[in-house]
């Protein structure tokens, strides 16, 4: 098994829980154009933070996706993501909004 984490510079690490002992522990898969406050991993990796900016990233680090809000003066830096169990669908909140993302 697997998760991820965000550094303050932007890297987004994955780090591997291998109970033999073998194999890699952790590496960076990206690094985001700011620090990521809202992360989350389903379907792909999403990142999103002060920049307004939300990108979808394969495990490989290439994006996939991305919406940029920067332009949106009424819109706030993005703060939280979450996936729903089957991966398919994504909730980001900022200030006070939430968006809501769904794919097959």
């Amino acid at each position: 098994s697997s998760g991820i984490n965000a550094e303050y510079g932007g890297a987004i690490l994955r780090y591997f829980f291998d109970n033999e002992g073998t194999g890699l522990s952790h590496g960076q898969i990206v690094k985001h154009s700011c620090a990521p406050y809202a992360l989350a991993w389903g379907s792909s990796i999403v990142a999103a933070g002060c920049d307004k900016r939300i990108i979808m990233y394969t495990p490989d680090g290439k994006i996939t996706q991305q919406f940029d809000y920067s332009k949106d003066l009424d819109e706030k830096e993005f703060t939280v993501a979450t996936n729903s169990p089957s991966g398919h669908s994504l909730v980001i909140g900022s200030f006070n909004r939430l968006r809501v993302f769904n794919w097959a």
